[in-house]
């Protein structure tokens, strides 16, 4: 009797055993964290090229307020242009989480152009078949060719998205003109004139460096390893003689090292 009371003893004490070690909580399992197997990693830096299509618009009406005979001279209006425009981009990403802040370089080359052209005319009575006719003309011209941002970048990881909005420095090289011309004759009417003549004031013809600001949103898309694309609309305001913004939209690939 005592032998099989130890060996039922021992019969229990083994089953109780395994039946502790199939408890999960024993195991722990509900303390194991899920392994962090999904989530797309942007940080590091990143390279990529670009291409889009934008809208410029150039005001122009800042011209001939300088002149102290400004009641004279005709109001420029504004122009605008459209054009397409390629370049490339380079930036680093830091990861919280989900949430990503970075900086970029961007650069974009297209043809931004603009011109507006305007004139007025005083005529003065000399006597009643005779007048002294005053031709006031104004010409102006832009064109940015080459332009770039400094931005800095807020996003958030969705999946393999990363939504994000920016803003920046802008900068960029800018081709302007402006010529003023004065033309004074007399009419004697039936069609009989005097010899026009002509005077230009110092015409304003340079290339300079123009500076503004930026910003808009974006969305980048990892495709495998660390390939992704990138889809965006940016704003560009220029703070110059001639007041400029261009509208633009881009698709981009890239590689995130």
């Amino acid at each position: 009797m005592r032998r099989l009371l130890i060996a039922g003893f021992i019969a229990v004490a083994a089953g109780g055993t395994a039946f502790a070690a199939d408890l999960p909580i024993l195991r722990g399992a509900i303390s194991e964290p899920a392994p962090a197997c999904c989530q797309t990693l942007w940080q590091g830096f990143y390279v990529g090229g670009q291409a889009g299509y934008g809208s410029s618009n150039m005001g122009f009406d800042q011209f001939n307020s300088d002149l102290s005979t400004s009641t004279f001279w005709p109001f420029l209006e504004g122009a605008t242009h459209r054009a397409s425009m390629f370049g490339a981009f380079a930036g680093y990403n830091a990861q919280y989480e989900n949430v990503v802040l970075g900086f970029e370089g961007n650069y974009m080359h297209g043809s931004f152009t603009g011109s507006a052209t305007a004139e007025r005319v005083f005529v003065t009575a000399i006597d009643p078949t005779t007048f002294s006719v005053r031709r006031y003309r104004s010409d102006a011209a832009m064109a940015v060719k080459d332009f770039g941002t400094l931005r800095v970048r807020g996003g958030y990881v969705m999946g393999n998205f990363l939504p994000y909005l920016f803003a920046g420095f802008g900068m960029g090289r800018a081709d302007t003109s402006h010529v003023r011309t004065l033309t004074q004759y007399t009419d004697f009417g039936n069609g009989v004139i005097s010899t026009p003549v002509v005077g230009a004031l110092p015409s304003d013809t340079n290339n300079q460096f123009v500076h503004g600001f930026s910003a808009g949103a974006g969305m980048d898309w990892m495709l495998f390893g660390g390939l992704f694309v990138r889809a965006e609309y940016e704003y560009l305001q220029f703070t110059s003689s001639i007041n400029t913004n261009v509208h633009s939209i881009r698709g981009g690939i890239g590689y995130k090292f």
